[in-house]
């Protein structure tokens, strides 16, 4: 059954590229991942034992966009993640570290949406793909916005469910908060020299989340500052308000870039705010325990790019506390990413990297961990 499913894919993407006629605007991501995690455990501890696993899988995005006039169109997309292979941890302890690679093959989400777009306002309804801070993935609900992404917008959104599928992961929340739902606003500005999002998301009875994003440019250097902040309500089972702030500092030099920055986390983690939807921490891939209490962050990163080659470095550390069952303060954890990217045309190209974190070992949450993996991508589309 997986081969007649690989072969048929292939077959479906072959043509898919071979084709420049299609009368529909196409776009595929696909992914074929592979990755190798050991947890290099506790000394002294038998329940922590060194072990290793390690899965791969073939993961699918593909988005088709349908004119039906000039102004309404219809959008249709299916994502799908089909295991290749599997080794998972035998250690009980140890299976909290990784997603469930059963849910993770085995989910299929199916997008499909109503659109209208007149140049200044834009309606969307059905099951959208979304992609904001501190909340991504497939939303069923409906989504508004007037101006356009390159100046000015404004935008309100009411949703219901929502599914985060990627390569490496599955989560799947439904009737977020029973009949109330959530809704939200979110406004863009972007100038020559800024670049800003201030939005809020409200999820009535339980919590709100709200933030700020800015990105000033100049000629080759640029500034970021995120600050988001998650206010519990009456109803809410976990009583405490979170908050995070980051800002970071980059620069470019003919090939080389290079960035630095840092971020701080509140006194009570981010268990909440992270369950609203996926925070890629972009500063590291294991995410260096910034999201526990009181983490305050540090990193660098150097990325060198030319041609179709690209390297990016990035290392960090990270002082946080643990105060659940035992009060530990200031435990620290240092990570180092390195990653090599190599694209051989418009359509393929293959990363690669290796991620190590080192964390305390009075930590009694986590252990050090070695991560490598590799990616070959392939990308088309049609847009113009």
């Amino acid at each position: 059954m997986k081969l007649r499913y690989l072969f048929l894919m292939l077959f479906l993407y072959s043509n898919i590229i071979a084709d420049s006629k299609i009368p529909i605007d196409v776009r595929i991501n696909s992914i074929f991942h592979a990755e190798s995690q050991t947890l290099l455990g506790k000394e002294n501890n038998s329940s922590f034992p060194q072990e290793s696993s390690g899965f791969s899988s073939w993961y699918n995005h593909l988005f088709l966009d349908y004119d039906i006039n000039d102004d309404f169109y219809l959008s249709l997309a299916g994502k799908t993640n089909l295991e290749l292979g599997n080794s998972p941890y035998k250690t009980p302890e140890y299976l909290r570290f990784v997603y469930s690679s059963d849910n993770i093959n085995q989910a299929i989400v199916s997008e499909a949406s109503l659109n209208y777009d007149n140049g200044l306002v834009s309606l969307n309804a059905g099951r959208i793909e979304v992609n904001y801070d501190w909340l991504s993935g497939s939303m069923d609900g409906a989504i508004a916005m007037i101006g356009d992404e390159k100046s000015y917008s404004f935008r309100l959104f009411y949703l219901e469910n929502y599914l985060d599928l990627r390569y490496n992961y599955y989560v799947d929340f439904k009737d977020v908060n029973e009949e109330l739902n959530f809704y939200g606003a979110i406004a863009t500005m972007n100038t020559k020299y800024l670049e800003a999002t201030l939005y809020t998301y409200q999820m009535p009875r339980l919590r709100n989340i709200s933030g700020l994003h800015a990105y000033v440019a100049l000629e080759k250097v640029g500034f970021n500052f995120a600050s988001t902040f998650s206010t519990a309500l009456q109803d809410a089972l976990y009583q405490y308000d979170e908050q995070f702030f980051e800002a970071s500092i980059e620069g470019l030099y003919k090939n080389n870039f290079f960035e630095m920055g840092g971020s701080v986390s509140g006194e009570n983690g981010l268990i909440t705010m992270l369950q609203m939807g996926s925070f890629l921490f972009g500063q590291f891939y294991l995410g260096n325990q910034v999201e526990r209490q009181n983490a305050k962050n540090g990193y660098m990163r150097y990325i060198y790019a030319k041609n179709r080659f690209r390297f990016e470095l990035l290392a960090g550390a990270t002082l946080y506390d643990y105060d659940y069952n035992t009060v530990f303060d200031d435990l620290n954890a240092q990570e180092l990413d390195v990653f090599l990217g190599y694209k051989f045309n418009k359509v393929f190209q293959l990363e690669a990297g290796i991620m190590f974190m080192n964390v305390d070992e009075l930590d009694p949450l986590s252990v050090d961990q070695v991560l490598i993996n590799s990616n070959l991508i392939i990308h088309y589309d049609n847009y113009d």
